[in-house]
């Protein structure tokens, strides 16, 4: 009886352990497991359907994301509170330096090459504008014409900023907004304000056949118009260009390196490419387009 007694006590501690190892989450490596991804709200589109793809592609992951602005999703990252982040910019000096500070070591990789398009609305009647034009409507020098962007720790102020080679807090026309369907939304129904949207947003509008907004040509030293295409950011012939960039802590085989790993291939970087986004890894022969 009592040997009956051990074996029955036995059998239940292994059914039990086996109910256990069937209800849990499947171990952390570069393809099994679930972490939160940190991402920049501007490349929303392309994000989503990189996680799209990776949670497809790698049935015993779980990637799941939260949009921050740029500067939040890092200091995310500092806190330990972000396993990896995807930004549509670099880190500033003043981030390397805090890192430093902090002995804190980050794996970073420059994803793809970025572009923010200038938008009107449709009934906007212009059709290009100068760099000189828009850093006059950036320093609120313009006074007929609003300036409609994110907010300002955003990615997108960070690129216009670093171009213009502007350094202190731009004030006056400005709308800025926490979104970037908020800043489409305002440029749709003005009239009288430019907007600034990441590429990937502009070709979620176009996927949809939205033709409520234009985007403008932006002419630079020469006096040829530059539409934003892949083939100009190839080019380096449109202006208006950044990095998506990555970082993370996490070391090899886990599984934020995994999704890094998934967005650095050839498949992650046909994601960017169908978003209007520079890929980084794959070499490209673009055509410019004939109507330019």
């Amino acid at each position: 009886m009592p040997r009956l007694f051990g074996v029955f006590c036995l059998l239940f501690l292994l059914a039990a352990c086996e109910k256990n190892k069937q209800g849990e989450t499947p171990p952390d490596s570069a393809t099994s497991g679930t972490f939160e991804l940190i991402a920049d709200e501007t490349i929303k589109p392309v994000i989503d359907s990189l996680v799209i793809g990776f949670n497809s592609e790698t049935p015993n992951a779980k990637v799941s994301v939260r949009y921050k602005n740029a500067t939040e999703a890092l200091d995310e990252l500092i806190q330990g509170k972000a396993r990896l982040v995807l930004i549509a910019r670099p880190l500033s000096s003043k981030e390397r330096e805090l890192l430093s500070s902090q002995k804190i070591e980050l794996t970073d990789a420059d994803v793809a090459g970025n572009a923010i398009g200038c938008i009107v609305n449709s009934q906007n009647q212009l059709q290009t504008i100068s760099m000189d034009s828009l850093r006059a409507i950036i320093e609120d020098k313009d006074k007929n014409i609003i300036r409609v962007s994110t907010s300002y720790l955003s990615s997108t102020e960070f690129a216009l900023d670093s171009i213009f080679g502007l350094q202190k807090y731009q004030e006056g026309r400005i709308a800025r907004y926490q979104t970037s369907d908020s800043v489409i939304e305002r440029i749709r129904n003005d009239d009288h304000s430019i907007g600034f949207v990441n590429a990937s947003w502009l070709k979620k509008l176009s996927i949809s056949g939205d033709s409520s907004i234009r985007v403008l040509k932006i002419s630079g030293t020469s006096n040829r118009p530059i539409m934003l295409h892949l083939a100009y950011m190839l080019q380096k012939l449109y202006p208006l260009t950044s990095r998506i960039c990555a970082y993370t802590t996490e070391v090899p085989n886990t599984l934020p390196r995994g999704f890094l790993g998934y967005a650095m291939s050839a498949e992650g970087q046909r994601v960017f490419l169908n978003y209007d986004l520079l890929p980084a890894t794959q070499i490209l022969k673009l055509v410019p387009p004939e109507n330019q």
